[in-house]
């Protein structure tokens, strides 16, 4: 596989707001009015959000390119950051998403694979 994953510093912040409304659209807005999305993305992908997350301690988040081509990202959050059963030595994959033109190339899986590592 021709994949690179690295993990996203703040510098970063703008790619990251990108992709991340990018690829929430491509999964979510046939379901949903565009108001919802709007304001989503507003609430969850703006920059002030994105900065405090990227700088938690508890919350790693990562890029993968494909032929040096940004195709996704993986966040991944562990203590006190968890939503779900908040285990002291959990883990949880909170966001895993892969723009729609690298649907197929095993871009998921290798984010999860990189996680499962982790």
């Amino acid at each position: 596989m021709d994949f690179n994953i690295y993990e996203i510093g703040e510098e970063s912040v703008g790619m990251l707001k990108e992709i991340a409304i990018r690829t929430f659209d491509e999964t979510f807005a046939s379901t949903n009015s565009r108001e919802n999305m709007e304001d989503y993305n507003a609430r969850c992908f703006n920059e002030t959000v994105l900065r405090k997350e990227l700088k938690d301690p508890e919350s790693w988040w990562y890029f993968i390119e494909k032929d040096g081509k940004l195709a996704g990202y993986l966040k991944v959050i562990v203590g006190n950051a968890q939503t779900e059963l908040q285990e002291v030595d959990g883990f949880e994959v909170e966001r895993i998403y892969v723009l729609k033109e690298f649907y197929g190339t095993g871009g998921g899986k290798a984010l999860m694979e990189h996680a499962i590592k982790l």
